[in-house]
């Protein structure tokens, strides 16, 4: 019986010779994933009863636009994966690196292949082009053994399939030797109007981003033959011990609480500026640090559950934010070759 001992999977962005993107061509995989990877692959034909007069039964099946899925979730280990999150990186560096991860508005897409063996005799070798993140989330929780994850929702154009292992598999595959990070190695701060303040006692963090993405089909053909986005939607939330109004509680309210009891005025912006807001950095102890900053952060709901003497005051806050950005610094790794 066959179970992920027998799964093999890398992925790799879709590039021309040239460097420019291909939508659905396939590419170079050479891209190993982050451990306790989840991976489910969904695939929806357009099947459809046709009926006929003179019957109750099913007199044809039709076929419309060929649609997959791909759900993805492992440890954030390499921030190669966030270039599909985020569009593009600039790089800086020799031996240490610095990638600089800013948005595009046009996301690149990758080939994701699948190497199973079900038995000792049969192999499926899948290659599924033309995937683009829908929907990207990070998460930190202080209250789990898992490290940082990073999870994916992604549609993609089409699969190829093969009952064989390609040529060259297993000159690029291998176990990911790179150590994970957990939350022990996270920082979570909010700016204050002139700094960031770390907020100490926080005990989860979950960045994540929907793309709004939709993958197009065309006459002359039932698979997509491009992917389109729509506005980019940057959300938060986090859960911290319940000791300052001043960041989260002010914000929604707009003004500070004082010695008068007053009623709310217009929410502000977290730090009270567009150009910054909150940011989260992950410290690896063999090297590297990646820091992420959201800017234009609003505060839309706050929870203070009070149950009892037995539980701490803990705040529960959602927020929206304009944007975010990443620098990953002292990267000791460059990444595989692009193409």
């Amino acid at each position: 019986m066959a179970s992920g001992a027998d799964v093999q999977a890398m992925w790799g962005l879709e590039l021309d010779a040239s460097g420019n993107p291909k939508f659905g061509g396939g590419g170079l995989v050479n891209k190993l994933l982050g451990y306790n990877q989840d991976i489910s692959i969904d695939v929806e034909r357009g099947i459809d009863r046709r009926g006929n007069l003179g019957t109750r039964g099913t007199a044809r099946y039709s076929r419309g636009g060929f649609s997959g899925s791909l759900r993805l979730e492992c440890d954030l280990v390499q921030p190669w994966l966030l270039e599909l999150m985020f569009g593009s990186y600039t790089k800086t560096g020799s031996t240490k690196y610095t990638y600089t991860y800013t948005e595009a508005d046009i996301l690149p897409s990758a080939e994701f292949q699948v190497l199973e063996q079900l038995t000792p005799s049969k192999t499926l070798f899948r290659q599924l082009q033309g995937c683009v993140v829908q929907r990207g989330e990070i998460s930190v929780e202080a209250t789990s053994a898992d490290p940082i994850r990073l999870s994916y929702e992604m549609g993609f154009a089409k699969e190829l399939r093969s009952n064989a292992k390609p040529s060259g598999w297993d000159g690029k595959w291998g176990i990911e030797d790179r150590d994970t990070v957990s939350f022990a190695g996270a920082t979570w701060s909010a700016w204050t109007g002139s700094s960031y303040k770390e907020i100490a006692q926080t005990e989860s963090v979950n960045i994540s981003i929907d793309h709004g993405t939709e993958l197009k089909t065309s006459l002359g053909s039932e698979f997509p033959t491009r992917a389109s986005t729509g506005i980019r939607d940057w959300r938060v939330s986090t859960i911290t011990l319940f000791e300052d109004v001043a960041t989260y509680m002010d914000a929604l309210y707009g003004t500070p609480v004082n010695g008068t009891p007053s009623a709310p005025g217009a929410p502000k912006l977290v730090g009270g500026d567009r150009d910054k807001g909150l940011r989260l950095e992950l410290m690896w102890d063999d090297g590297g640090m990646m820091t992420f900053e959201l800017t234009n952060v609003i505060v839309t709901t706050h929870s203070n559950p009070i149950r009892g003497a037995a539980d701490e005051l803990m705040e529960s806050v959602e927020m929206l934010a304009g944007g975010c950005s990443l620098v990953v610094s002292d990267w000791p790794d460059d990444e595989p070759a692009r193409k």
